[in-house]
């Protein structure tokens, strides 16, 4: 089984640039997503254990597991990383976090008033952001 931690492809809030190329832009440059599942993996696995021991009971009462196992985990997960966002806890942590943009209160984009820490001055990138797994048994993948 794979965790794939990404994004919704939805525009950018006030840009014609895709939240995918931003989110790999992101990536690239700060290795933010990467970041995220190394600092947070015993959550993200503890998350993951949680939600297969859940499924036990049902097993041993002889009824099928969830066709989505994971589902209520990864949303946590996909909380966890939000919070981090909104927490600026990425900040000291990646070289160029703060980004400059930020320390700056401003915008990346023009015209566009600065609504907080690195990584969330539009929000775009928070409310969008996706985790999801593929190719464990029995869980339909919700993402590629």
């Amino acid at each position: 089984m794979k965790l794939f931690i990404g994004v919704n492809d939805v525009p950018e809030f006030e840009s014609q640039m895709p939240l995918i190329d931003v989110a790999r832009i992101l990536e690239d440059k700060y290795e933010l997503f990467t970041a995220f599942a190394t600092m947070n993996q015993e959550y993200i696995e503890g998350q993951l254990v949680a939600a297969l021991e859940g499924q036990i009971p049902n097993i041993l009462a002889g009824k099928s597991p969830s066709s989505s196992p994971f589902q209520g985990a990864l949303e946590k997960i996909e909380n966890r990383f939000q919070e981090a966002l909104t927490r600026d806890e990425f900040a000291g942590k990646l070289p160029g976090v703060p980004t400059g943009v930020a320390q700056a209160n401003k915008s990346r984009i023009r015209g566009a008033k600065r609504r907080g820490p690195s990584f969330v001055d539009t929000a775009t990138l928070r409310t969008n952001l996706r985790v999801w797994t593929k190719g464990a048994p029995g869980v339909r993948s919700t993402g590629t």
